[in-house]
């Protein structure tokens, strides 16, 4: 299972189409968790109206995004944790990629894939890097390329509690 975080701050007109990415994910064993960081619009409504029983908020005053970011991976009930912008959104199978990769490579501390990027005049920018792993006993580096195994997908990493300095 994933814990999915997402960090918002006045984010109302965005946020919907983040938990839609998740929840069109291929890979259904996720909960998310919503952070508002004391946002002042409609946000935190727009997230109650979502039933799904994986999908939980929490508010808190604003504090900057990564004390929103923090909040959400204590709030965490797995090891695995993905970070996802409130303005950003994943191809429906970023979390069976993040998946397969810490499936495979169950000693990594990072998994990275890849992004797509669109800009404003309806452009597509795809910046394509290779998945990686980062390993513990190298002091974090990498020591593993994946080649092209991986569709592309946006926001390229979920880090493992051990990544973020957090003990169970």
């Amino acid at each position: 299972m994933i814990s999915v975080v997402i960090p918002t701050f006045n984010s109302a007109e965005f946020v919907g189409g983040a938990i839609d990415s998740v929840l069109a994910q291929t890979f259904c064993e996720w909960e998310l968790i919503i952070v508002d960081d004391g946002s002042s619009d409609e946000g935190a409504s727009i997230v109650r109206r979502y039933r799904d029983p994986r999908i939980s908020l929490i508010q808190q005053p604003n504090s900057g995004v990564s004390a929103a970011r923090n909040r959400g991976i204590l709030a965490a009930r797995n090891d695995l944790v993905a970070l996802l912008d409130a303005d950003d959104l994943w191809m429906p199978d970023h979390l069976s990629t993040i998946g397969t990769l810490a499936r495979r490579f169950p000693r990594a501390v990072l998994y990275c894939a890849a992004n797509i990027c669109f800009m404003a005049a309806g452009e597509r920018y795809i910046k394509k890097h290779n998945p990686m792993r980062l390993s513990v006993e190298d002091g974090f580096s990498i020591i593993d390329d994946l080649g092209s195994e991986a569709p592309f997908n946006t926001i390229p990493f979920a880090p493992p509690r051990l990544c973020c300095g957090i003990q169970h």
